[in-house]
């Protein structure tokens, strides 16, 4: 038999490489399987063997006498720190154990006035209460009165209530539509007025001396400026008589067979007519010009030329033609066909001063028409053109 070196039991299989006993290799004891130690004729039979308690870990046996062995527990890789309490708050229990057992927090003290004085508030609360009596009758100016102290909301004069129309406390004044459409009425009416006085006083007329006349009023008498009337007469003016013997072209305004057309200005006192005008076609000893002052048919006056550089001035009373200046040559006249000349009538009371071309060819004086139209009158069997046509006082 063999025996273990390690823990000296007997092993009875010869082969077995270790001890079953304690594990220990016993080829590394130098002993062959099949080795056995040599009893010495000294020793004495062996006592039945007694086991002995399964020692409690590999390669230990416990003294004799000593308790069980309990292994330790391996310590743990992460150790929490022990507990600290809050900053600032005090340590509870012992070496920061489990806190101390919950107590109610101090009370604050109570604050007790002097004799006889009421107690004050806390610090920014308003002084209500029965020590102070009821809240103010009315909010601070521009606050609501919500809160108990002011009732329930809405309690403030002109406040919103649930169901209720809004309408602004204050608004702008509403605006006064009726004298507003009262007044644009006023003004179209007027203005229709102006107007339907204003296209009478320019309805067609004819000269009844040699064609009927305008009787119509003048509506504008004079401008800032004091002109009556400017006209280019290039175009239709429709305030002028157009037929057959007085129209517009597009050279002027036509006048034939020695009619008179009057200027849409109606009567007239003081004041300065002017015309250019040329003669187109007829006899060049037939006079053609300026009508001022008509009071009614054959009565006026007129200032005119001929295409033989001549002037002339006739007062024609009932129908009768008296000559207060004769036919005059004057240089200043451009005669023959298509030859235009600007013409010139001044009225001042009973003084008449006459220009041609911008100069002075004669003053007359004569009081038997003190007012009347003005209009322009053309040659008995010639084609008179007019243009630039200028009336103001």
């Amino acid at each position: 038999m063999r025996t273990c070196p390690s823990c000296g039991r007997f092993i009875t299989d010869a082969s077995t490489p270790t001890c079953p006993h304690c594990g220990a290799s016993l080829e590394s004891a130098g002993m062959a399987a099949s080795e056995s130690p040599q009893q010495s004729p000294q020793q004495s039979p062996q006592q039945p063997y007694q086991q002995s308690p399964q020692p409690a870990a590999p390669g230990y046996e416990q003294p004799a006498g000593a308790p069980p062995y309990t292994p330790a527990a391996p310590p743990l890789a992460y150790q929490p720190p022990a507990y600290q309490p809050p900053y600032g708050q005090p340590p509870y229990g012992s070496g920061y154990g489990s806190p101390a057992p919950y107590s109610q927090p101090l009370q604050p003290p109570t604050y007790a006035p002097p004799a006889g004085q009421p107690m004050a508030p806390p610090y920014g609360q308003p002084p209500y209460g029965s020590a102070y009596g009821a809240p103010p009758a009315a909010p601070p100016t521009g606050q609501p009165t919500y809160g108990s102290g002011y009732g329930a909301p809405g309690g403030y004069p002109g406040a919103y209530h649930a169901g209720m129309d809004w309408k602004p406390s204050a608004g702008p004044a509403p605006r006064p539509w009726g004298r507003i459409i009262g007044g644009i009425v006023a003004a179209l009416v007027l203005i229709a007025i102006v107007a339907g006085v204003y296209n009478s006083s320019h309805a067609p007329t004819h000269n009844t001396d040699t064609a009927a006349s305008a009787t119509a009023t003048a509506v504008n008498q004079q401008s800032a400026q004091g002109i009556l009337l400017s006209d280019s007469m290039l175009t239709v003016d429709t305030g002028w008589t157009q037929d057959s013997v007085c129209y517009f072209d597009g050279d002027g305004y036509h006048i034939l067979q020695g009619y008179i057309c009057y200027a849409p200005i109606g009567n007239q006192v003081d004041g300065t007519e002017s015309v250019t005008v040329k003669q187109i076609s007829g006899p060049t000893d037939e006079a053609f010009g300026l009508v001022f002052r008509r009071v009614s048919k054959g009565n006026y006056y007129f200032f005119g030329i001929d295409s033989n550089s001549k002037w002339v001035l006739l007062r024609v009373a009932n129908e009768k033609v008296t000559r207060l200046q004769d036919f005059t040559t004057n240089l200043a006249i451009k005669g023959g066909l298509h030859t235009a000349n600007t013409l010139s009538v001044t009225m001042k009371g009973t003084t008449f001063d006459f220009s041609i071309n911008g100069q002075k060819v004669g003053t007359i004086h004569d009081s038997t028409f003190p007012q009347g139209e003005w209009g322009l009158e053309g040659s008995t069997d010639g084609n008179i053109v007019f243009t630039h046509y200028l009336a103001h006082m």
